[in-house]
């Protein structure tokens, strides 16, 4: 969603959209924007075709475009952030009908639907959250379409958008993982998050024992935080995909070669996923990878899943902004859904110490550690990790 929710951002700002030869008067845009934040949206549809009767224009939509993306000066807040704080719904839906960017934030970085929760108007939470939804299913179709991808010819379907990271050399201290640019790839607070992600793709009744997991692909070695606690679950086989060349040496030269029942794949998963077999438990923590190669990834899922297999990933989509990433599970639990997945998401508290260190640390001295200073979590935000079994048929939503 990130380069998706950026695009319809950007979009949304001054006071004239669509048609750019058509000069909508600024005066005209701030009475909409009032009609919106009081709730006249009877009012707001007569000021439409009030001026698209004067105009020289007699398309409404040129009006609505321009509208829609109009932002006040200070606030930046769109009629849509106004009408949502408000708690005007049928506004809200009106100004989405025409078009209004969910995505669009304000100064302080809120979207209209994180206004309409801090104001308690649930109402309109869940309206914008389907629609939201619906809006990322048909970008994500489109998408495909576009690529000439198919959920059917999903293996083997490699990309390049990766290819940049995987030429970059890394740098590794006690506590992370940075790349070129200076950005975090993996950092030690992640750890307990790992632990959990371990836990989740062992959990699998199929195949597993008293004292074994059945057979477990981790694809991402990263740290190997979590392929670490992988193997205090002892699994039959434990197979870990790493594209990386730096961490691909790393992990040979601390002996992850020669550990009984582990076998290394070095390439991208998208190249060797094809040539496995089926696991009972699948683990995805990649870097410098989008939605869409998840989509990939999880389309080629149940070629690779054992029945009652259990998936789960890395859940940092969205990062900065918590409804972006309301919204990426809801349509990751309906996509998995039509592969044949049971998704639900068991909520944590994510601390930036763990609870056993002496020294606590806080989440800016983590992240001072980052030369770049981009964050990808923020403090007071709840990881959702997902439990996704494989059951082999269509789940309802």
């Amino acid at each position: 969603m990130a380069a998706a929710a950026a695009a319809a951002t950007n979009a949304g700002g001054g006071g004239g959209g669509g048609d750019p030869t058509l000069h909508v008067p600024s005066a005209l845009l701030r009475q909409a924007s009032f009609w919106a934040s009081s709730g006249a949206a009877d009012k707001l549809t007569r000021l439409v075709d009030t001026w698209r009767a004067s105009s020289s224009s007699n398309k409404a939509s040129h009006f609505w475009s321009a509208f829609v993306t109009h932002a006040e000066r200070t606030t930046e807040r769109t009629p849509l952030h106004l009408a949502a704080s408000a708690g005007h719904a049928d506004v809200v839906r009106l100004l989405v009908e025409k078009g209004a960017a969910w995505t669009a934030l304000d100064s302080k970085g809120l979207c209209a639907a994180q206004l309409a929760e801090e104001n308690g108007h649930d109402e309109i939470v869940t309206y914008l959250l389907d629609a939201a939804v619906r809006s990322e299913l048909v970008l994500g179709a489109a998408m495909r379409a576009m690529r000439g991808y198919d959920n059917d010819d999903a293996e083997g379907e490699a990309t390049t958008r990766d290819a940049p990271y995987l030429s970059h050399k890394l740098t590794f201290t006690e506590t992370s993982i940075l790349d070129e640019a200076g950005d975090a790839v993996m950092m030690a607070w992640e750890e307990p998050l790992m632990n959990l992600g371990a836990q989740i793709a062992c959990s699998s009744s199929s195949n597993s024992t008293e004292t074994t997991c059945g057979s477990i692909l981790n694809i991402g070695f990263g740290m190997g935080l979590v392929d670490t606690a992988i193997q205090s679950f002892h699994p039959t086989l434990h197979t870990i995909i790493e594209a990386h060349p730096d961490v691909y040496k790393r992990m040979l030269d601390a002996g992850w070669g020669n550990k009984p029942n582990v076998q290394i794949v070095f390439g991208r998963w998208q190249d060797e996923l094809p040539k496995l077999g089926k696991f009972d438990g699948i683990y995805f923590d990649t870097y410098s990878e989008d939605y869409e190669d998840m989509r990939e990834l999880h389309a080629a899922l149940p070629h690779h899943m054992n029945p009652e297999g259990v998936y789960s990933y890395f859940n940092g989509l969205a990062p900065n902004n918590e409804f972006f990433a309301a919204v990426y599970r809801e349509v990751c639990k309906l996509e998995l859904g039509s592969l044949g997945f049971e998704v639900f998401f068991q909520p944590v508290s994510v601390q930036a110490s763990p609870p056993d260190e002496t020294s606590k640390s806080t989440w800016a001295e983590l992240w001072s550690e980052v030369p770049s200073g981009r964050r990808y979590w923020h403090d007071g935000h709840v990881f959702y990790a997902p439990v996704c079994t494989f059951k082999g048929e269509p789940q309802d939503s």
